[in-house]
């Protein structure tokens, strides 16, 4: 950002989850349905897009190197 190095070290939802009270929960939409609270989305979940390449080929591009990616994770439950 313009005031400095931002570091996401945590993700607000994961840790909200009761594993136990997945199976009872009812469709949201339909009384068949597949969408429950468990696999929506949350109200913070948010989109964006993303060009990921490799320095060498964003020089060759002459595109500007605007972050580096130090690490990275995934989570389901």
């Amino acid at each position: 950002t313009r005031q400095g190095d931002v570091v996401v070290d945590t993700d607000e939802n994961p840790g909200n989850a009761k594993i136990d009270k997945i199976p009872t929960l009812r469709p949201a939409f339909a009384k068949d349905g597949t969408i429950t609270a468990a696999n929506s989305s949350s109200i913070s979940d948010g989109a964006s897009a993303l060009l990921i390449t490799s320095e060498q080929e964003a020089k060759q591009r002459g595109l500007k190197v605007l972050a580096e990616i130090k690490a990275y994770t995934t989570n389901s439950q």
